[in-house]
């Protein structure tokens, strides 16, 4: 039997008994190659999914913690379009356990490549998860993120 706590006024309306959650997203580097002198296929590993040396856990969690829920809590939670539509296209990997993933980068002489990220996190109480998502994107500076770029190329891996 799952209990679930509703409004008064609306029975269709779940009550978050500790609050909402916060949740956010951010860009964050995973990789640079600045000024490369030579063409060259780079191969860069890096890692999708919840992490486990960044997250909080116990043996209780919050229904967003959780693989299975996580995508719909982090998009019902989130305060902006932009955040919620970056949850809606990761893929299932992103809120279940890490595993590494590898991609390659094709280096050119002289073109810096920076690789970014797209980091969700969500805290509750002394709860915190950190979902590493399957959304890349390559810009050519570490001062300028994907959402600065107007001609920014999203990658889905």
């Amino acid at each position: 039997m799952e209990w679930l706590l509703v409004s008064p006024y609306n029975i269709s309306e779940e009550v978050q008994l500790y609050g909402k959650p916060t949740v956010a997203g951010e860009w964050k580097i995973i990789n640079t190659v600045l000024n490369p002198r030579a063409e060259h296929i780079y191969k860069l590993e890096f890692t999708v999914g919840k992490s486990i040396t960044e997250s909080t856990t116990s043996s209780f969690e919050f229904r967003w913690e959780t693989s299975a829920s996580a995508s719909i809590g982090f998009a019902s939670f989130s305060t902006s379009a932009s955040l919620t539509a970056k949850v809606e296209k990761t893929s299932s990997s992103t809120w279940r356990e890490e595993k590494k993933v590898t991609r390659q980068i094709k280096i050119s002489p002289g073109k810096s490549v920076v690789t970014w990220q797209y980091v969700f996190s969500g805290e509750q109480c002394d709860h915190k998860a950190i979902f590493r998502s399957n959304i890349l994107a390559d810009t050519g500076s570490t001062t300028e993120t994907p959402d600065e770029r107007a001609d920014k190329e999203l990658v889905y891996i």
